[in-house]
């Protein structure tokens, strides 16, 4: 497709709603003008406006514009701020990387004995420099923003929480050797989660929480080893986020997890978004008639590295096997999108749920192209 035709096609067909009434009514079991799509407005969109991920990083300005722009360009609905993956290790102790232009990374997890384990607390989001920079991200956005872009939270789940307690060979060597030591971190980690949901519920009401847990993906660990340790936890944290907040969760966890498809329907959560790697036709057949699914585009041999004619095929694909799932479908990518991802890929994502997608409804299959 030449970007003349390109052009064309993403004139011709246009939104008729915004996210918060297509999410709102597609919920309810409405028609809607167009499958819901999730992107992720991060610091991987800073170089579509001109600026570098440090840029980003460093100017509360730049972070705002960026929301901002990215959020109306791409139809985002919502700017998600918390500890996720990495922010609990980091206000523990973990040392965090920040390269000028690439994703940070942690070093120097702070627990390496479990010894050390009985001196932790969670710590305190309004006195953690860690957590309380990102309590005051929050207010800078809520007085910036007003009401016009809903805030989220992102929280860890309880193994993706722990190895940034403590280092994932350790961790991993754990479940096999040290069982009972790791339940007590996965407990903690829990905890730690929790004690942020709480405050940032209280202080600023936040309903809406995403859990990512990739450490938790059957390609690390098997399904017993998932059920025994991670599970339990899991069941926690998701059922305290709905008692503190009122509302169910989304949940995402990297590579396979198809084994533990049924455990993840039976858990409190609104919707499950799947890798690249698995099917979303047997995922909704799985689990589709309990829970949401959203998926499940590559993000890397696709979205970053392919054409528009590769996003518009996988995502007309997705659309297909998924868009009659029972409790509702979203397109997605499989996994966060990296650095790099080009302006013409994230509207070619739009255009296939437009153009693929129209007239979506909860249960409703795809409607064959003219």
């Amino acid at each position: 497709m030449n970007q003349e035709t390109f052009q064309k096609e993403l004139t011709q067909y246009k939104d008729q709603m915004t996210a918060a009434e297509r999410n709102r009514d597609y919920a309810a079991g409405k028609e809607v003008d167009r499958i819901p799509v999730s992107i992720s407005v991060r610091e991987n969109m800073a170089s579509l406006y001109g600026y570098t991920i440090g840029e980003y990083r460093r100017k509360f300005a730049v972070r705002a514009l960026v929301y901002e722009q990215a959020s109306r360009e791409f139809d985002c609905s919502g700017i998600a701020i918390g500890p996720n993956l990495k922010k609990i290790g980091e206000a523990l102790g973990a040392k965090a990387v920040y390269p000028e232009n690439d994703v940070d990374y942690l070093l120097q997890q702070p627990l390496i004995h479990y010894n050390d384990l009985v001196a932790y607390q969670p710590p305190q989001p309004e006195t953690n420099p860690v957590l309380k920079e990102m309590l005051m991200e929050m207010a800078r956005y809520k007085t910036y923003f007003g009401d016009d872009f809903p805030i989220k939270t992102e929280i860890g789940g309880p193994m993706s929480t722990a190895i940034s307690i403590r280092p994932v060979d350790l961790v991993m060597e754990d479940c096999r050797k040290r069982p009972q030591d790791l339940q007590k971190l996965l407990d903690f980690s829990v905890e730690c989660q929790l004690l942020w949901l709480q405050t940032v519920h209280h202080k600023f009401g936040i309903t809406s929480v995403n859990i990512a847990d990739p450490a938790a993906s059957l390609t690390l660990l098997g399904p017993t080893t998932f059920r025994k340790l991670v599970l339990p936890r899991l069941r926690l944290l998701v059922r305290r986020t709905v008692e503190i907040t009122g509302k169910r969760p989304s949940l995402h966890i990297c590579g396979k997890t198809a084994a533990i498809w049924p455990d993840l329907a039976d858990l409190e959560i609104a919707s499950f978004r799947v890798d690249n790697c698995e099917s979303l036709a047997l995922l909704k057949q799985a689990a589709g008639s309990k829970i949401g699914i959203s998926g499940n585009i590559p993000p890397v041999d696709v979205m970053l590295l392919g054409s528009v004619e590769q996003v518009l095929y996988n995502g007309r694909q997705c659309i297909e096997e998924a868009a009659d799932s029972p409790n509702g479908f979203s397109l997605a990518a499989g996994c966060q999108l990296p650095p790099g991802v080009s302006r013409e890929n994230l509207h070619a994502m739009l255009l296939a749920a437009r153009k693929y997608g129209r007239h979506a409804k909860k249960g409703r299959a795809y409607i064959p192209f003219d």
